[in-house]
């Protein structure tokens, strides 16, 4: 499946906000509001690095990544607590569980809404923001 990039990338305000949205409907556990913030043929990447459990295939489409989302959420005893942060230059963030990062998550943008989701998992890469963040790695 062949993507166009963008002419013209998202501003950083734009980023920032898109951001926000997206975590804001985690936290609140707000699948319409999620939805608001896809576009229709979103699309999410994850990546365990062959370490920790992610989703083997890209997931299509902004209704089953919101399934994804709230899917995994419902086997945790509390709601996702979000960190922002910044991944390669833009607004992205953590997601964790109690104290643990689990993840973390960086967007492209396109035409005002998230086009496109990775969410990278592997321990490895993530413990320099759970260190920064002062927090542990979940299951470290």
């Amino acid at each position: 499946m062949s993507h166009e990039r963008p002419r013209f990338e998202a501003s950083p305000a734009d980023h920032a906000r898109l951001a926000r949205a997206f975590a804001a409907a985690l936290t609140k556990e707000d699948p319409q509001a999620l939805l608001a913030s896809l576009r229709e043929d979103a699309i999410l990447y994850s990546d365990g690095g062959g370490r920790v459990p992610a989703a083997l295939n890209p997931i299509y489409g902004a209704d089953r990544i919101m399934r994804f989302f709230f899917g995994i959420s419902r086997k945790f005893p509390e709601p996702y607590a979000i960190d922002f942060i910044r991944i390669n230059g833009m607004p992205g963030c953590t997601l964790s569980i109690g104290r643990q990062i689990t993840s973390m998550v960086s967007f492209d943008i396109r035409d005002g809404l998230i086009a496109e989701i990775y969410i990278m998992r592997n321990p490895d890469k993530i413990a320099r923001a759970a260190q920064a963040l002062g927090r542990p790695l979940l299951g470290a």
